[in-house]
């Protein structure tokens, strides 16, 4: 078991309510079942908390959550929704503090780069992190305190893909360009599955195979070498971080269908 994956399991044991935060674009493919079934099997509150829909069609959204409960559809960036989360935790809190519990920790996981620093830093509106401010908490854990008695506390991003499953880390956001063993063959697959939507985002033609769209970025861009020939290395790595960064477009149903596609 890794060092972050067994602090993960550690924090879902001592919080009262988990709060899984999953990417709006990738609902599905962000979801980490194992820790679910854990934060279940503890019997903990599980809240599914669907960030950053300010870059999604909320319909989109709505047609990956069937089934999910309870499901909060939120933008941390800019506020979406927050409120109604806020006041659900407090709710929930409430009740567990009326049934004797003199603290309610709020713990929060999920994948790298799904949005939890800017959810914590809302939901606790800035709050000062505190270390082990209350008996009974693990020394050196650092919480931030949301309200009287209520604390929240922060997760590792816990990858629950295969290390060398490259695509899915960079579709997610979970792995920086720079960090990738392959990333012209990373980003010539992610061309393969969001040629149209990526095409018409650099304007160039799309009906390429995947190495000639990757040079004419390339060209696009004015990534070249000092001998004029295209950078492909760089281009690959832009590619990749415009995707991450939710700038390329793509429709919601080619969008659902490649999430289908990496979950099997």
């Amino acid at each position: 078991m890794s060092k972050y994956r067994s602090i993960v399991l550690d924090i879902i044991r001592e919080a009262d309510i988990l709060l899984e935060v999953l990417d709006a674009r990738l609902v599905e493919l962000s979801r980490n079942r194992n820790l679910e079934k854990r934060v279940l099997e503890l019997g903990k509150e599980l809240v599914f908390v669907i960030n950053k829909s300010d870059i999604m069609p909320k319909s989109a959204i709505q047609d990956q959550i069937k089934g999910l409960k309870p499901v909060f559809i939120v933008s941390a960036k800019n506020g979406y929704n927050m409120r109604n989360l806020r006041k659900y935790i407090n709710s929930k809190a409430e009740e567990l503090l009326k049934k004797g519990k003199d603290k309610v920790v709020i713990g929060v996981f999920g994948q790298p780069n799904v949005g939890k620093s800017s959810l914590l830093n809302s939901l606790s509106r800035g709050g000062k992190v505190l270390t082990s401010p209350v008996s009974g908490f693990t020394k050196g854990k650092q919480l931030l305190k949301m309200k009287k008695k209520v604390y929240l506390i922060d997760t590792p991003g816990v990858v629950n893909l295969k290390k060398d499953d490259e695509v899915r880390l960079a579709l997610l956001g979970s792995k920086d360009p720079n960090k990738l063993k392959d990333v012209e063959g990373v980003a010539l697959s992610l061309i393969e599955y969001l040629k149209k939507p990526l095409s018409i985002f650099y304007g160039i033609d799309y009906d390429s195979d995947a190495e000639t769209i990757l040079e004419e970025v390339g060209a696009k861009l004015n990534y070249l070498t000092s001998g004029g020939v295209v950078d492909t290395n760089r281009t690959a790595k832009r590619i990749i971080q415009d995707w991450q960064k939710g700038v390329i477009k793509i429709s919601p149903k080619d969008l659902q269908n490649i999430s289908k596609k990496l979950s099997n």
